[in-house]
């Protein structure tokens, strides 16, 4: 599904980031997953091209660990990765743009399209199918087709879903039964079953538990919640991977398939999904689930937390330098949590895990972020351009430099700015001319009412309004 299939398009689609933010692989599976009844839309896998990539990284890594924010599906990942080594033929189908979509959006970034990548992307689709005799399915299942020999990704015999290594079922991919064995056990007996043909896909419980691995040969992909004491040992052996957030045009076409086949509850229209995204970020639970008296009990924390940030200047830096946000452990939060942060991706086809190693983040949400620029705004000079001098030497940090930029320009602009001018002459006149003087040079002050990022057409400016790039 991409963003033509939406039913409701009263509210625009925001432009996406990555080509990976404008479909979504939807998949109604025979019968109800029967461990998960109580979903909205439990016959229904909703893939997102960010997992397909993640699906290929674990193939790399005997031990992994994926985490995220909470709330965007990541138990649900366990599913989809069955469903992708039963039917791996689905892979050559749907495997989504890879290093070919890649590069082509890198390329049209470079040509000075920042922001227009994916329609640099279309216009060269196009151009390359009007003249190549190959039509463009063949080229995608051409190309899917060469990433998949690239990657080689590993498919077990065996799968087994365990819920803390207490109660497993267990998928046999090339094995005497097609039937799904159920049953309970303890931890130590998943080295009995497993080899190292064998993949553990290992979800926490109710009950917090530590991983274990202990002498087991089977590959192990441990889904957790960023809490640190559930993988603190487990994470010196295994790989880390973060999930991005899903983007608003893949929440708004998951509530679609929602409105058609859930419970009355459910009933989110696309303008609410809409609205909810810039209330509380890209979160699958909080859009799509949650009630209004749940979305208010997170709402009274977020604000708790927003006021303990930018109670000081002091404070407020402290949370935008943390290298480390949305992870807890035993020792409280180190940065911002996950109500006002969220994981990024930065996409990297020349990087061995595409960019899912690392942990990026952003500001969660449109509303958090004005909280925060706000408070910006009532800082002094000599605050905002310290902050702006740590943004830039940081390797990981938030995406706020345009903020620092803003009230930099709200506190010139509007005081006055001295400006330098020298009146351009024809090249024929500047023949003779052995350098420029200074005294050429005019100086003036102006003042602008307001400041303003907004992409704007030319013919829309106003006067005394100062415009600038993010």
């Amino acid at each position: 599904m991409k963003k033509e299939d939406l039913q409701h398009k009263e509210v625009p689609v925001p432009e996406s980031e990555h080509p990976y933010d404008e479909c979504l692989d939807v998949i109604k599976l025979p019968m109800e997953i029967p461990t998960e009844k109580r979903n909205p839309a439990p016959q229904f896998l909703f893939i997102r091209p960010d997992e397909y990539a993640l699906f290929y990284c674990f193939g790399k890594q005997d031990w992994c660990i994926l985490t995220g924010n909470p709330g965007i599906s990541k138990s649900w990942f366990q599913w989809k990765f069955i469903l992708l080594c039963y039917r791996q033929e689905l892979l050559d189908r749907f495997v989504p743009f890879m290093e070919e979509e890649d590069d082509d959006y890198k390329e049209g970034q470079e040509d000075g399209n920042e922001g227009k990548g994916t329609e640099q992307v279309l216009k060269k689709r196009k151009m390359e199918s009007d003249t190549e005799e190959i039509v463009p399915s063949q080229r995608r299942q051409k190309a899917n087709q060469n990433a998949l020999q690239q990657s080689k990704p590993f498919f077990p015999n065996l799968v087994v879903r365990t819920i803390s290594g207490t109660e497993s079922y267990l998928f046999f991919l090339n094995g005497p039964t097609n039937d799904v064995l159920h049953f309970e056990h303890g931890p130590n007996a998943l080295k009995r079953f497993t080899d190292a043909e064998s993949t553990i896909l290992w979800e926490p419980g109710e009950v917090a538990a530590a991983i274990h691995y202990q002498d087991i040969d089977a590959h192990i992909i441990a889904t957790v919640s960023p809490n640190i004491e559930r993988f603190h040992e487990f994470r010196k052996r295994a790989k880390m991977f973060y999930m991005p957030c899903p983007s608003e045009l893949q929440l708004r076409l998951m509530g679609q398939i929602y409105r058609s086949t859930a419970e009355e509850q459910y009933h989110h229209s696309d303008k609410e999904i809409h609205d909810r995204v810039i209330e509380f970020g890209p979160f699958i639970r909080n859009v799509l689930c949650w009630s209004k008296y749940e979305l208010n009990l997170f709402k009274v924390d977020r604000m708790t937390e927003i006021e303990d940030i930018v109670s000081s200047d002091q404070s407020l830096a402290k949370a935008l330098r943390s290298q480390v946000n949305i992870m807890e452990s035993s020792r409280g939060q180190s940065g911002m949590s996950h109500r006002l942060a969220r994981y990024v991706a930065h996409r990297d086809a020349t990087d061995p895990f595409g960019g899912y190693a690392e942990p990026y983040y952003q500001i969660s949400c449109e509303l958090v972020r004005n909280e925060i620029i706000t408070h910006i705004a009532q800082s002094s000079i000599q605050f905002v351009k310290q902050q702006l001098i740590d943004a830039n030497r940081a390797e990981k940090t938030f995406q706020l430099a345009h903020i620092y930029l803003e009230r930099i320009f709200e506190l010139y602009a509007k005081t006055g700015i001295q400006w330098k001018c020298f009146p351009m002459r024809l090249q024929s006149s500047l023949i003779n001319d052995d350098c420029l003087s200074t005294d050429d040079w005019q100086q003036y002050s102006v003042q602008f009412k307001v400041v303003d990022k907004s992409i704007t057409a030319y013919d829309d400016m106003k006067h005394d309004v100062l415009y600038y790039p993010t």
